[in-house]
């Protein structure tokens, strides 16, 4: 209903001195019947896919490694 597709984001230093360093944490994917619970899915994951999968000039994860086929 409009919120899939939309970025989770990390912000850890925005309260401290106002100078916000966004960081994409995650894509959210659904939400529960009473729209008060946003489900998503790390992005890590998603950004290794899309480098391992299509041979994009993106950073690896550090947290996560896809085993080869």
């Amino acid at each position: 209903e409009g919120i899939s597709g939309c970025g989770v984001w990390y912000l850890p230093t925005y309260l401290i001195n106002g100078t916000p360093k966004p960081k994409l944490v995650g894509q959210i994917i659904e939400q529960n019947n009473s729209k008060t619970i946003l489900i998503s899915t790390r992005i890590h994951l998603a950004m290794e896919v899309l480098r391992t999968k299509f041979e994009l000039d993106i950073p690896a994860s550090t947290i996560t490694r896809l085993k080869n086929e």
